[in-house]
């Protein structure tokens, strides 16, 4: 499974995408957690101290967001393709969350 960092992700990382040997029927909260281990400095960019993922970002699956389907519990295939956008101003203002 691929997991790619778009926009300042990538230069705050230093990298553009993971792949991720993940057993099917993984979760997104999952495959977060494993690329996580792989670069430490993500975990504290997406996740707050409460442990809930921050809400400027927005999380795709193969294209759609996850929110279409059961957010961070949406089950991935290892064939799918997570990508990871920081919210841009536009999607901050009209966000509903």
């Amino acid at each position: 499974m691929e997991v790619r960092l778009n926009s300042t992700l990538r230069g705050e990382i230093g990298r553009h995408s993971f792949l991720i040997d993940l057993p099917e029927g993984t979760t997104v909260a999952e495959a977060l957690a494993a690329v996580a281990v792989e670069a430490p400095a993500l975990h504290s960019i997406l996740w707050g101290q409460d442990g809930h993922l921050h809400s400027n970002f927005v999380i795709f699956r193969n294209g759609r967001k996850i929110e279409f389907f059961d957010g961070l519990d949406t089950s991935l295939s290892v064939s799918d393709t997570l990508d990871i956008f920081p919210k841009t101003g536009a999607q901050r203002a009209f966000a509903t969350d």
